[in-house]
């Protein structure tokens, strides 16, 4: 596979303006740069973000291309080091395979900088986004998402594919038809909505946290919930519960939690 990386020019960027802000925090001193860029799709059915110290919010567009609104932000010693590490900051743009990248990047990734980004996606893409310090926002139903953050929330919206979502230190939060599920965060909730009749498979982990499941009908699969020092709730329609250990036939959810209650809700 080959990659093609590129820094964006000037040719491929929408720029609404660059905008610097200096501001004090503790003995630093810190500057922020704001830049939207608009990068075509091409053939890509997937897209890519990575960044860091940052939130990620994805949000649904129409058009052959990704708009990203990005806010940098950098840290040093002094308001001058700090101008001068946000504006070498970037948004690399590279193809892999079938997918868009968007990568927040610096010359020196021991430095101390960060990055939260709007974007507006064509809704046929899969997405797979990757953040620290930050919440991840999914706005709308997208047919497959993978998200990783820690310290930070994650909610998303899946339409028929898989959903991977990954914490720390943050609740979760998914809602749609996914066809498949992974859920796992520590000192945070977990919150699954479904529709009725929903059917497929599914895997809920958290520690120091609740895990409610709603569906708005009658699930059509078996679960299994394990907690410590708290209950498990059922709650609206009969429900096949399968005990520790037992194996699954067919689809099937598994909820694991400590400290927390499980509710399982079917209205």
């Amino acid at each position: 596979m080959q990659h093609l990386p590129f820094f964006l020019s000037l040719a491929a960027l929408t720029l609404s303006g660059c905008v610097i802000h200096v501001d004090g925090w503790s003995n630093d001193r810190s500057a922020t740069r704001e830049e939207r860029v608009e990068v075509p799709l091409a053939s890509a059915t997937g897209l890519r973000v990575v960044t860091r110290n940052g939130s990620i919010e994805v949000s649904a567009v129409d058009g052959p291309a990704v708009i990203c609104s990005a806010k940098f932000t950098a840290w040093a010693s002094s308001e001058d080091l700090a101008r001068q590490r946000v504006d070498q900051l970037r948004l690399e743009s590279r193809q892999e395979g079938g997918r868009l990248v968007l990568e927040v990047v610096a010359p020196d990734r021991e430095e101390r900088y960060g990055a939260a980004l709007r974007l507006q996606v064509p809704l046929h893409l899969a997405l797979d986004l990757d953040t620290s310090n930050g919440d991840i926002d999914v706005l709308a139903a997208y047919p497959q998402v993978r998200a990783d953050t820690s310290n930070g929330t994650v909610q998303a919206e899946v339409s028929g594919g898989s959903a991977v979502l990954d914490s720390s230190n943050g609740s979760i939060t998914l809602a749609g038809t996914p066809a498949r599920f992974e859920i796992s965060t520590s000192n945070g909730s977990v919150t699954v909505h479904l529709p009725g009749g929903w059917s497929g498979d599914g895997s809920v982990d958290t520690s120091n946290g609740s895990i409610t499941i709603e569906c708005a009908g009658a699930l059509g699969c078996s679960v299994s919930a394990d907690t410590s020092n708290a209950r498990v709730r059922l709650e609206g329609g009969e429900l096949r519960m399968l005990g520790s250990g037992a194996d699954a036939v067919g689809p099937h959810v598994h909820l694991e939690t400590s400290n927390g209650p499980i509710t399982i809700r079917q209205r």
